[in-house]
């Protein structure tokens, strides 16, 4: 634990997390004063305004953005009601934008060119979007007339504008964009239909991507390339998507059969990626972020409740060559099919996560992890007729053995082992905290089986073990 805010067992409860000039800004409570303005500089926490933040309701009074021009949050209280608050290094500022104790209702903040964009309410103008800049708050264009309201949501930053789907006082929800100058509408979803709305905005393949749909039968996906609209694929049920890698689109979808669950669509096939919640239970996935080449997101299953899971990205999947032997590391939902690049023909029924090739050559793998498809670079095998598989930083002993393997691993830790019959199946895997071993593998067939060592340090050393009766 990086620090005990609330003293004891209470909880802090720090949200909202922000960077600004190097620092860091969040929103918590120590236990005395409610959720306030926090500081964190390398190993210093400490609290900034004592504003006696209201963190309930739905005045969304934990929100943090950040600019060049310093730290945004929303405050309520009883002399400036609901409004807008900046932090700049020692300075506190406050924006009323709603006279007296009035509320604005702060919500939607985004960050455009070093402008903070934002939807407020104010009695003269209803809610419309807004601007904080170095000049200050100001509104950006008075898009409904008067007091009528202009309702924004799913925002997203394309070729440096921002768009948004816009409704005017509870017409068609339609795409709209900023520019830095103006607001305007790029696409009247009513051209489709009386009852259908613009949502769920995201980038795909270079292109602005969002849902025209009514909400009850009809969903159509559009793109959107700065110049010219296109449908892309239509779907029955309604479709949210969160994230894409490579040329895949991350996304979640319901279906009468596995419920509410994570798909892929890769430019010609639709492919649920798992049935996290298995049956017709949904796991409700979402909160996406991708992090050393791995989808990470949150998710619920009927075991574990709601936690962190993750989706490998097929780029760090690498081929591991000890001797004439070629393997990956296996992963779950990850299948493979070897590949004679000196021929440039599939190798038939080598399908496993190790391969042993009979001749000197080049070879590689192909992957197929439902999110990506693709195909490692070439590999030299020069040493097939070199039969001593032994790695020889670390003996494996005895072999052959009927039942216990000993290591002597010369000061280096093992992680995980994995055994494989000579099809590439996992008949054993073992995961070491401690010097747990030797380990049994009394109970598998006499045969001979390829052993896949993985190291604290991150190495991983394969060799061959003759299981005797």
């Amino acid at each position: 634990m990086l620090v005990d805010l609330n003293f004891g067992s209470g909880s802090a409860s720090p949200i909202s997390f922000v960077n600004y000039n190097n620092k860091m800004y969040f929103l918590a409570s120590d236990g005395i004063n409610n959720r306030e303005l926090w500081e964190y500089n390398d190993s210093t926490f400490t609290m900034l305004t004592n504003l006696d933040m209201i963190s309930s309701g739905w005045y969304n009074s934990d929100i943090v953005a950040s600019n060049s021009n310093g730290v945004y949050f929303v405050h309520s209280d009883s002399i400036n009601g609901h409004e807008l608050w900046k932090y700049n290094e020692d300075t506190l500022l406050t924006y009323n934008l709603s006279p007296g104790n009035l509320n604005s209702f702060f919500s939607s903040f985004h960050i455009l060119n070093q402008e903070l964009i934002f939807l407020a309410f104010t009695p003269s103008y209803g809610y419309e979007l807004w601007k904080a800049d170095s000049a200050g708050v100001s509104l950006i264009q008075d898009v409904a007339p008067l007091s009528s309201d202009f309702f924004c949501s799913s925002f997203k930053v394309y070729n440096n504008e921002l768009f948004f789907a816009g409704n005017l006082s509870a017409s068609n929800d339609d795409l709209w964009k900023y520019d830095g100058d103006t607001i305007t509408k790029v696409f009247d979803a009513s051209t489709i239909g009386p009852d259908f709305n613009v949502s769920n905005l995201g980038i795909y393949q270079g292109q602005l991507i969002f849902n025209i749909d009514d909400y009850i039968t009809t969903n159509t996906i559009m793109t959107y390339d700065g110049n010219n609209f296109n449908s892309l694929f239509n779907l029955s049920s309604q479709f949210n998507f969160n994230y894409y890698v490579d040329d895949d689109l991350i996304y979640f979808q319901y279906d009468s059969l596995n419920g509410n669950e994570i798909w892929v669509y890769n430019s010609i096939n639709f492919t649920e990626v798992a049935d996290i919640n298995a049956g017709t239970s949904n796991s409700n996935p979402k909160d996406y972020f991708f992090y050393q080449n791995e989808i990470y997101f949150i998710a619920t299953d009927d075991q574990n409740g709601k936690e962190l899971w993750k989706i490998p990205e097929c780029s760090s999947i690498q081929i591991v060559q000890q001797g004439p032997t070629l393997g990956v590391v296996p992963v779950e939902g990850v299948q493979f099919q070897w590949f004679d690049c000196t021929n440039s023909s599939l190798i038939l029924g080598e399908i496993g996560a190790t391969y042993t090739p009979p001749v000197n050559g080049y070879f590689a793998v192909i992957i197929d992890g439902s999110i990506c498809y693709d195909t490692t670079i070439c590999y030299e095998v020069f040493d097939v007729d070199i039969l001593d598989f032994s790695v020889k930083e670390s003996i494996i002993y005895p072999n052959p053995t009927n039942d216990l393997i000993n290591f002597d691993l010369l000061m280096r830790k093992l992680n995980k082992l994995y055994v494989y019959n000579n099809q590439g199946e996992i008949m054993k895997s073992y995961s070491f905290s401690e010097r747990n071993y030797p380990i049994s593998i009394a109970e598998l067939p006499a045969s001979i089986y390829i052993l896949h060592l993985l190291f604290t340090d991150g190495s991983i050393q394969i060799t061959k073990i003759i299981k005797t009766e």
